[in-house]
């Protein structure tokens, strides 16, 4: 019989499940897991799901434990996300992807002529979230998701 698992469990780590299709790479960049690549990563891509229509991503990292920064950075990407803390093999809690309430550093305002746009400054960026609108710390300009870039 041929095993039909081709990414096998992890015993201890997180996995990262429910992205969109092509969106675990995006998850990758942002975890910084391509640049460090620091123990084992598994990231499956196209998978067919049970629990949403059509396909999905995932990323299982073996010994690695997020920040909850970094689980909240996901839902930029991925708003349904889910994160599942495994302890011995097995799921030990469930976290879904929420954004933050501040993202500093993380995305750039999308007003070119906002003072955080200038490198010559070396001010980083500072985003507020609250309910799918993004504000500028700086500038107060506001926008939506798809008015920037991660």
């Amino acid at each position: 019989m041929i095993d039909k698992r081709l990414i096998r469990a992890i015993e201890n780590g997180i996995v990262i499940d429910h992205l969109p299709a092509g969106v675990a790479w995006k998850v990758a960049e942002i975890l910084d897991l391509i640049e460090k690549r620091e123990g084992k990563i598994s990231l499956g891509d196209n998978h067919r799901s049970d629990k949403i229509t059509g396909l999905k991503s995932f990323i299982k990292i073996e010994g690695r434990v997020l920040s909850q920064y970094e689980m909240d950075l996901i839902a930029l990407v991925a708003p349904n996300a889910t994160i599942n803390i495994i302890r011995d093999g097995e799921v030990f809690e469930k976290k879904n992807a929420n954004l933050p309430e501040v993202l500093r550093g993380v995305v750039k305002c999308p007003n070119f002529n906002c003072i955080s746009n200038k490198e010559s400054e070396g001010i980083r960026t500072k985003i507020y979230c609250k309910d799918s609108i993004f504000t500028c710390h700086y500038c107060r300009q506001a926008f939506s998701r798809r008015d920037f870039k991660i």
